[in-house]
């Protein structure tokens, strides 16, 4: 993986409990959030977004988005490639600890990853991704309710990854809480 890997957070802060014999200090807390998404653009350059403060409009959608979601400013790597970074972010492991290095290193099934335990939580869980490091035969369809993994063959296969995200969501219900996982190469080449 060459350049910065943007990953934005959909989410929102969980409402603190409190013993009801104390009365509540200013405005009520936000109710817990009702979903995550995680978006992954490989490759994408943080520095060449507006929503990062780039002179040109030249991401309105990712712009508003994080206008209305959590935001990271200051994010590192832990390895240079897509498949090792990735396996970190999914089990919150460093390399070493993780050991999923490519060409064909598979997560061992002892470790629990995030789509794992929130759906161990109850949340409804989908991954879509174009494949090549980020396929499930790595890991990465562990704990997913859905995952696709379909070969990456053009840069407008980010569309029905984006279109799969959206009929997911389209499936929750009002009382479901949710995870969803998008991850595309199209800016990737050339």
């Amino acid at each position: 993986m060459k350049g910065a890997t943007l990953g934005l957070v959909l989410a929102a802060a969980g409402a603190c409990s409190r013993s009801p014999a104390t009365p509540p200090e200013g405005p009520a807390p936000a109710p817990p959030t009702r979903g995550y998404v995680l978006i992954s653009l490989d490759t994408l350059r943080a520095d060449h977004l507006s929503a990062y403060g780039y002179e040109h409009e030249t991401s309105p959608f990712l712009a508003e988005l994080a206008r209305r979601s959590v935001l990271f400013e200051r994010v590192l790597a832990p390895y240079p490639a897509t498949l090792v970074s990735h396996m970190s972010l999914f089990t919150g492991l460093y390399p070493q600890q993780h050991a999923v290095y490519p060409p064909n290193g598979v997560l061992s099934p002892e470790v629990p990853t995030l789509p794992e335990v929130l759906g161990a939580a109850g949340f409804r869980t989908a991954g879509f991704t174009e494949g090549g490091f980020v396929a499930g035969g790595f890991g990465f369809a562990r704990g997913f309710e859905r995952f696709a993994d379909p070969p990456y063959q053009a840069d407008t296969d980010i569309e029905a990854t984006f279109a799969r995200g959206l009929d997911f969501l389209g499936g929750v219900g009002s009382d479901e809480r949710f995870f969803l996982f998008l991850h595309s190469y199209s800016v990737h080449d050339p």
